[in-house]
């Protein structure tokens, strides 16, 4: 009808093995993978935008990996713990590579991507979100290492020599 469709294959068992949907149980078409007992394991789908999505979800129906795309940006990967909360986060962007860890709070505690001089950075927080060590090439192609206290203030930066050479 006008709403879509849904196509399912059964197993001898009469569970649900997978599906394949238009317009019926998202926005725009899916295509599940279901385990033994029925929970949807798999999805690959695409939303009204036309932009895609695939989840990997565990036995018990919890979603453990996310990937979909950003419109305008790229893509991004979320691993999740069981209870759903973002504890790893890739993105590609069009300034280069992101990388985020976060503690059990959900509150990111490492950070790797580019700087704005196409170099790279690592940043490390505190449990509270804090920067308290940045390590970043800078606008010389040089390592600087700046570390904070604990709210982020107080910063020291180190850096190489100029000139020197050993």
């Amino acid at each position: 009808g006008d709403d879509g469709g849904v196509f399912s294959l059964w197993n001898k068992k009469g569970v649900e093995n997978a599906r394949v949907s238009s317009g019926a149980m998202t926005l725009g078409s899916s295509l599940a993978v279901n385990n033994n007992a029925g929970v949807p394991v798999f999805a690959v789908a695409s939303d009204d935008a036309g932009d895609g999505r695939i989840q990997l979800v565990d036995h018990a129906g919890n979603l453990v990996i996310d990937a979909r795309t950003i419109p305008g940006v790229g893509g991004a990967i979320m691993l999740k713990t069981v209870q759903g909360k973002r504890v790893v986060m890739l993105a590609a962007t069009s300034d280069g590579g992101s990388i985020n860890l976060m503690n059990a709070r959900g509150v990111p505690v490492v950070l790797a991507s580019t700087s704005n001089n196409h170099g790279g950075a690592i940043t490390v927080a505190n449990e509270r979100g804090m920067s308290v060590v940045n390590v970043e090439s800078d606008g010389e192609q040089r390592g600087a290492i700046n570390i904070s206290d604990a709210d982020g203030n107080g910063t020291r930066r180190i850096r190489p020599l100029r000139g020197y050479s050993p």
